[in-house]
């Protein structure tokens, strides 16, 4: 991970599928050469680099972590394992704990939902319209898809069904996807937290 690329725009730490959404919400804005996407795993490790960014002094001013949205649901949560990340009661410390509840971004899910299994849902949902026959292709293939035991496979499985390039075919879901009503309930933080960042840097 470059950590020089705190100083030249928004920057997100995230996981594989979720990269795809972060850069779809950034080309929207017209702003992804401001924005700087790295992957880091489990949900938990979230925590830990982000209080070793800021143990460490980096400035975290445009930068955040996003967590799927299917663990760490709750403020509480969230609280919680940065604590257990941030210790110690000194000042300093007590301080960083209160930057780093606000760096800590998710998906908006419904309850049992993980992205892959809720973007399946939005696929088969019925409610896109004016679509145009690659993306018909890509409606018929998640409803083939009745039912996956792990619900983070659900993709996975509309891929395999396409069978094309799996970096092309994420592209393809989430700009199909992205049209969908419900689309922006499930961005909502992420949104929010990008488009002051991203003006602000659009007007340097």
């Amino acid at each position: 991970m470059a950590l020089t690329t705190l100083e030249r725009g928004v920057h997100h730490i995230t996981t594989d599928f979720a990269e795809g959404i972060i850069q779809n919400a950034a080309g929207k804005m017209k702003a992804n050469k401001f924005v700087s996407v790295s992957t880091y795993g489990a949900a938990i490790n979230a925590f830990t680099i982000l209080s070793g960014l800021l143990l460490k002094g980096e400035s975290c001013d445009d930068f955040c972590v996003v967590l799927n949205g299917d663990e760490y649901r709750t403020p509480e949560s969230k609280t919680e394992r940065i604590n257990k990340s941030l210790t110690g009661e000194d000042e300093k410390v007590k301080r960083l704990r209160g930057v780093a509840r606000n760096k800590v971004l998710q998906f908006n899910l419904p309850e049992g939902h993980n992205p892959e299994s809720y973007v399946h849902y939005l696929l088969c949902s019925d409610l896109i319209n004016d679509l145009k026959d690659e993306e018909t292709e890509i409606i018929e293939a998640a409803k083939k898809i009745k039912y996956v035991k792990d619900g983070h496979k659900y993709i996975d499985q509309v891929i395999d069904e396409l069978g094309i390039n799996r970096a092309v075919a994420l592209n393809n879901i989430i700009s199909l996807v992205s049209k969908h009503p419900e689309w922006n309930d499930f961005m909502t933080s992420i949104v929010d937290w990008m488009t002051p960042r991203v003006e602000a840097l659009k007007e340097k």
